[in-house]
């Protein structure tokens, strides 16, 4: 008999069943990709880019701050232009 991994997440929210599904599905595809990698026996420099693809949508959903947030943060005092 063959047994397919569960996962039970339960996050209280509030209209926000789109953001959350796609940040569950991002995860998901990229530690699928990185399982992939380590089977195909991928050097971990290629490999760390799919992990950090499924942290990106982990990170959506636990609240983390990314680099991009950093970035987008500090170029926003940045007055460009006129």
């Amino acid at each position: 008999m063959s047994m397919q991994p569960a996962v039970s997440i339960l996050i209280p929210c509030f209209n926000a069943e789109r953001w959350i599904a796609q940040a569950i599905e991002s995860a998901l595809e990229g530690l699928t990709r990185a399982q992939a990698a380590v089977a195909a026996a991928v050097p971990h420099e290629m490999l760390l880019l799919d992990v950090y693809a499924a942290l990106r949508g982990l990170d959506t959903l636990t609240g983390a701050t990314t680099a991009d947030d950093v970035l987008n943060l500090i170029f926003s005092t940045f007055c460009i232009g006129k």
